[in-house]
């Protein structure tokens, strides 16, 4: 039944960056460190109630506690990375337009691919490797194109 959750949080995160996408257009007259910061309170906050709903043995029979330190340092990694990350987003959203920084974006999918094949031997179908070259052509075209 995990998939399903997981599959739920990635619709919800999915309709939360294309929002977030339009809405930093749509708002020229903030600055993007605001707007990262307001981006990020929102996550935590909506992320944080779904995860306490859905989890709530995690955080109330003592799986929070047993984390170790190194499971907190590495947390706490990830989350400044994920931080980074949505700031080189909005940043770049500040020179791009939307339709371009999308079709870039993607390039996330196509290094989660080469990563989870460096890191943990997963083969890629021929399915996903079409989709790779042909996501990274497009993005090519894209960045060659040079219109904003």
């Amino acid at each position: 039944s995990t998939w399903k959750i997981g599959g739920f949080f990635a619709i919800i995160a999915a309709i939360g960056q294309a929002l977030y996408v339009v809405l930093r257009r749509k708002l020229p007259m903030y600055p993007s460190n605001f707007l990262m910061l307001a981006n990020t309170a929102v996550g935590v906050v909506s992320v944080g109630t779904l995860s306490l709903t859905v989890e709530r043995s995690f955080y109330t029979t003592g799986g929070l506690q047993s984390l170790s330190v190194q499971g907190w340092l590495i947390s706490i990694l990830f989350g400044l990375i994920n931080f980074g990350a949505w700031l080189f987003i909005t940043k770049g959203f500040e020179h791009v337009n939307a339709a371009t920084g999308s079709i870039i974006l993607l390039l996330e999918l196509l290094m989660g691919a080469v990563l989870a094949l460096l890191f943990f031997q997963e083969v890629p179908t021929m399915l996903t490797i079409i989709g790779g070259i042909l996501i990274f052509i497009a993005s090519l075209i894209v960045i060659l194109k040079g219109k904003n």
